[in-house]
């Protein structure tokens, strides 16, 4: 599935890698990479591809079910809920996906899971949730997490800064655009 204009650079990354796990035979990882597009397609507003992306990838799942897939499905309906009517059910989605994660295993999952959930605790001027999942995101998150990681940081430098303290929020938003620049 192209996502012809509406490319990013994490996008055409995790096409990328799409395309790398097809041909070497990992089924498995494509389907999750193709669940992590469907989210990063809602992200940007293309919700009709996303729906698209996640009805074949239930399908698939569907007649080969794996907990896995089960955990990155659930992610990507949280970020496509959200996404489409900035709905309150999507906490509750990312709730779902962080447990499913967490019973397999799946840190990525995971970690991307509390980024957003401390993202919806800033929103929802929660901050006893944005801290408790800004924290559980810092503490399992690898290197590898830039994404879930640079979102993070966006939050609590935002909300430190929201509360008057500029030069606290400083640093939160310069590893921010570190991570989001992949550096």
């Amino acid at each position: 599935m192209s996502s012809g204009a509406f490319h990013s650079r994490l996008l055409r990354q995790v096409e990328q890698d799409i395309e790398q796990a097809q041909v070497g035979g990992q089924q498995l990882q494509a389907q999750c990479l193709r669940a992590r597009r469907a989210g990063l397609l809602a992200r940007q507003g293309q919700l009709e591809l996303a729906r698209q992306e996640l009805t074949q990838l239930h399908q698939a799942a569907f007649s080969s079910p794996h907990p896995v897939l089960g955990a990155w499905l659930h992610l990507a309906e949280a970020l496509l809920s959200y996404y489409t009517n900035y709905d309150a059910g999507a906490r509750e989605r990312l709730l779902r996906a962080d447990r499913a994660a967490q019973g397999v295993g799946c840190v990525e999952v995971q970690v991307e899971a509390q980024a957003f959930l401390a993202h919806l605790g800033f929103v929802a001027h929660q901050p006893g949730r944005l801290v408790a999942h800004a924290r559980q995101c810092l503490q399992q998150a690898r290197a590898e997490d830039g994404p879930a990681l640079a979102r993070v940081h966006m939050v609590v430098g935002q909300a430190l800064h929201l509360a008057d303290s500029l030069e606290a929020a400083q640093p939160w938003y310069a590893k921010a655009r570190a991570l989001a620049a992949g550096s």
